[in-house]
C-alpha cells in the first residue's frame, strides 16, 4: 500500500513539475500579412504557424516596430489561453551587435592594410627621389658609354617604381571604397536598431501539443495616407475620368512586402473624444519664469485646411532675432525641442508650398509645452486654374456688389492719386458635400480593402490608384479676350456631390494628356452640386481685342469730360471642324452719381445690364474669322482722371 501511494505521489510530482515548466519559443518568421492604414497610424497584422508544446509556454515575437502601442496588442491562437502580454524594449540586439562588431573588425583590418600600403608608398617615393638625385645634369650631357648604361638602368628602375606606385594607389583606392561601403552599412544597421529591436512576450496555456495558427495585431503611429485626385479630359468628345489615389507613407522600420492593404478614414487616436468637460482656471496657468530648470516644447505641424500633418517642416526657435534651437517635423508632423531655458521665444515654422508662420511662445520650467502649428498653403506658388463662372465679375470687384463697378478709386481727383494696389481675388470653385456611399468618405469613417497586394518600403511612400469614375461633363469653348488671348475648354459637371471628393481637396487637371494646373475646392460652400472649371486651352481658337480710346475735354455737357472706348473683338477658328465659342466681354458700371456710363453699341450681344456683361454665341466654320464691335462712353467731372 505504501509503495502504491509513493508511486502515485511521484507521478503527481512529475506531472506538476512538467506542467509548471515554461518553454520559451522565439517566433522570428511571423510575417506581415495585412495592414489597415488610417489617416494617422496603421494596424499591422502578422500571421504564422508554430508547434506549441502542451502546458505553460512563453512566446517571444522579436524585432517588432518601436512605435507599437502596447495597449493595442491582440493575439489569436486556436485553443490556447492567453495568460499575459508584455512589451519588451530593446530585446536581444546581440545579433545586431555581433554584426556591427564584425563590420568594425573588418574595417580595422582594412585600415591596417591601408596603413601598410601608405608606408610602402612612402618608401617607393623616397627610392624614386634618390634615383633622381643620383643622376646629375652633367652625367646626362656626357656621352660616355658607361654613364649611358647607368642611365638606362636607372630608367628601368624608375619605370618599375612607377608601376609599383600605380598598383599601390589602386589598392589604396579599393580599400578606401570598401571602408566607405562598410561604414554606410554600419550606419544603416545602427539607425534601425531602435526600430527593429522591440519584442512582445506572451505567456500562454495550451491543453495539447499541436501546430497552431497565430495571428498578432497591433497599432503603430508611423504610417498614414492622404487622398489625391486627378481629373483627366482626353478630348471633349470622350468621357471625363476622375481618378482617386491614396498616397501611403510608412516609416515603421519594416518593409511591407506583397501584403494586403486596407484604407480607413477613421482616426483611432483622435475620433474617440471625451464626452465631458472639467472646469479649469486660466489664472492657475501663469508660467514661472524665475526657475533655472529647462523646459520642453512638443508640437505638431498640420495643414490649416485639411488638418493633415506636414512632414519635414523646419522649426526654428529664436530669441532677440538669434537662433537658439531648431529641428524638423517627422512623418506625422510631430517635433520636439528639449533643454530650453525658461524664457520667451519666437518660433518660426516654414515649409515649401506654405506661408511662413511666426508664433510667440513661453517655455515653462520642468514642463512640456504642447502646441499645434497650422500652416496656410501658399496658393500663389501654384499654377491654379480659375473656375469659369460668369455669374461673378469679369473685372475688378468691390466689396458690396456682385457686379462690376467704377468707384472713386478709379475716378480720383488729380490731386489725390491712390498708391494702394487693386484688390485681386483668385476665383475658386464652390465646395461639395460628401456622398456617404463613396470611397474614403472623411465624414463617415469609410473603410476600403484595396483589390491588389502591394509592397512599400520603410521610410518611403507610394501613390496607389484605387478608383476611377466616369464623370458626366458638358464642354464648351469660352473666350474672354479682355482677360486672355487664349480661349479655354470649360467643363460643367452636374451632380458633383456623387463623386465623393471632400471639400478642401486639390484636384490635378489633365487635358489631352498634359498637366494644366490644379483646382482647389473651396471649403466655404459645401452645397453646390455643379462644378464649373476650365480644363485646358482651346489651341484652335485665336482671340484678339483692339481698344480705341477717344477723350473729349468739353464733352456733351460743358461741366464734364467724356471718354469713349471703341472695342473690336476678333475670333478665329484655325481647325478643320466647325466650332461654337461662348465669347464674353464687359463694360464698366459706376456707383458714383457724378459718373455716367452709356453702352452706345452692343454689337448684337446679349447684355446683362446689372453686371455689364456682353455675351455672343459665335458659330465658326473651319478657318473662319468673325469680328464683334461694342462701344461705351464715360462722362465724369473735370477734376477726375480716366
Amino acid at each position: 500500500m505504501k509503495i502504491k501511494q509513493l508511486l502515485t505521489l511521484l507521478v503527481i510530482f512529475i506531472s506538476l513539475n512538467s506542467f509548471s515548466e515554461n518553454d520559451t519559443l522565439t517566433l522570428n518568421d511571423l510575417s506581415i500579412e495585412e495592414v489597415t492604414v488610417f489617416k494617422r497610424g496603421v494596424e499591422i497584422k502578422r500571421v504564422g504557424k508554430v508547434e506549441i508544446p502542451e502546458g505553460r509556454n512563453v512566446l517571444i515575437f522579436p524585432r517588432l516596430e518601436s512605435s507599437v502601442e502596447s495597449n493595442s496588442i491582440r493575439v489569436k491562437i486556436d485553443n490556447v489561453e492567453i495568460l499575459s502580454i508584455q512589451e519588451i524594449l530593446n530585446y536581444d540586439i546581440s545579433e545586431v551587435k555581433d554584426e556591427i562588431k564584425n563590420i568594425d573588425d573588418t574595417i580595422d583590418g582594412l585600415l591596417k592594410d591601408l596603413k601598410s600600403l601608405q608606408s610602402e608608398e612612402s618608401i617607393l617615393k623616397t627610392q624614386k627621389q634618390l634615383l633622381y638625385n643620383s643622376t646629375s645634369k652633367k652625367d646626362v650631357d656626357i656621352g660616355n658609354n658607361e654613364i649611358q648604361a647607368r642611365l638606362t638602368l636607372l630608367k628601368k628602375e624608375l619605370s618599375s617604381i612607377n608601376k609599383e606606385l600605380f598598383s599601390n594607389g589602386e589598392k589604396q583606392e579599393s580599400i578606401a571604397k570598401e571602408i566607405r561601403t562598410l561604414n554606410l552599412k554600419r550606419e544603416r544597421i545602427t539607425s534601425q536598431i531602435e526600430k527593429n529591436t522591440n519584442a512582445i512576450s506572451i505567456e500562454i496555456m495550451s491543453s495539447n501539443k499541436e501546430r497552431k495558427n497565430i495571428e498578432l495585431k497591433y497599432f503603430s503611429r508611423d504610417a498614414g495616407w492622404n487622398s489625391k485626385y486627378d481629373l483627366k479630359v482626353r478630348d471633349i468628345e470622350q468621357p471625363t475620368i476622375l481618378e482617386k489615389w491614396v498616397d501611403i507613407r510608412q516609416n515603421t522600420g519594416r518593409n511591407w512586402e506583397n501584403i494586403s492593404i486596407n484604407i480607413s478614414s477613421y482616426h483611432p487616436t483622435t475620433d474617440l473624444k471625451s464626452t465631458s468637460l472639467e472646469k479649469y482656471y486660466i489664472d492657475e496657468m501663469k508660467p514661472d519664469l524665475q526657475s533655472n530648470e529647462p523646459g520642453e516644447i512638443r508640437g505638431k505641424v498640420i495643414d490649416s485646411e485639411t488638418l493633415e500633418p506636414v512632414p519635414f517642416a523646419n522649426i526654428i526657435i529664436k530669441q532677440k532675432g538669434v537662433q537658439v534651437s531648431g529641428t524638423s517635423s517627422d512623418f506625422d508632423g510631430n517635433f520636439s525641442l528639449r533643454d530650453l531655458k525658461s524664457e520667451r521665444y519666437t518660433l518660426e515654422a516654414t515649409f515649401v508650398g506654405y506661408k511662413p508662420l511666426r508664433k510667440e511662445i513661453v517655455v515653462v520650467p520642468e514642463e512640456v509645452s504642447n502646441i499645434v502649428i497650422k500652416l496656410d498653403q501658399n496658393l500663389e506658388s501654384l499654377k491654379e486654374f480659375e473656375v469659369v463662372d460668369y455669374k461673378v465679375p469679369l473685372i475688378e470687384k468691390d466689396n458690396t456688389s456682385s457686379g462690376n463697378t467704377f468707384t472713386n478709386d478709379r475716378y480720383k481727383p488729380k490731386t489725390r492719386k491712390s498708391s494702394e494696389p487693386q484688390n485681386k481675388k483668385a476665383m475658386t470653385v464652390a465646395g461639395v458635400t460628401i456622398n456617404s456611399k463613396k470611397l474614403l468618405n472623411s465624414s463617415n469613417k469609410s473603410f476600403s480593402k484595396l483589390p491588389k497586394k502591394y509592397s512599400i518600403k520603410s521610410s518611403s511612400s507610394k501613390k496607389l490608384n484605387i478608383e476611377k469614375d466616369t464623370v458626366n461633363s458638358d464642354f464648351k469653348l469660352t473666350g474672354i479676350p479682355k482677360n486672355n488671348s487664349n480661349a479655354f475648354v470649360t467643363a460643367t459637371i452636374p451632380n458633383w456631390q456623387e463623386y465623393g471628393v471632400p471639400p478642401n481637396s486639390v484636384i490635378n487637371i489633365f487635358y489631352q494628356n498634359e498637366f494644366n494646373g490644379v483646382l482647389k475646392l473651396d471649403k466655404s460652400s459645401k452645397t453646390n452640386d455643379t462644378l464649373d472649371l476650365a480644363v485646358g486651352i482651346a489651341k484652335q481658337i485665336i482671340l484678339d481685342r483692339d481698344v480705341k480710346i477717344k477723350n473729349d475735354r468739353k464733352g456733351i455737357r460743358q461741366n464734364k469730360r467724356q471718354t469713349t472706348e471703341d472695342i473690336t473683338l476678333t475670333v478665329k477658328n484655325t481647325s478643320k471642324s466647325p466650332v461654337i465659342v461662348d465669347l464674353k466681354d464687359q463694360y464698366p458700371l459706376a456707383k458714383n452719381e457724378e459718373i455716367e456710363i452709356e453702352l452706345v453699341e452692343s454689337g448684337n450681344a446679349d447684355v446683362d445690364k446689372d453686371k455689364g456683361i456682353l455675351s455672343w454665341e459665335v458659330t465658326l466654320q473651319p478657318n473662319e474669322t468673325k469680328e464683334y464691335n461694342f462701344k461705351y462712353t464715360v462722362e465724369y467731372p473735370p477734376n477726375y482722371s480716366y
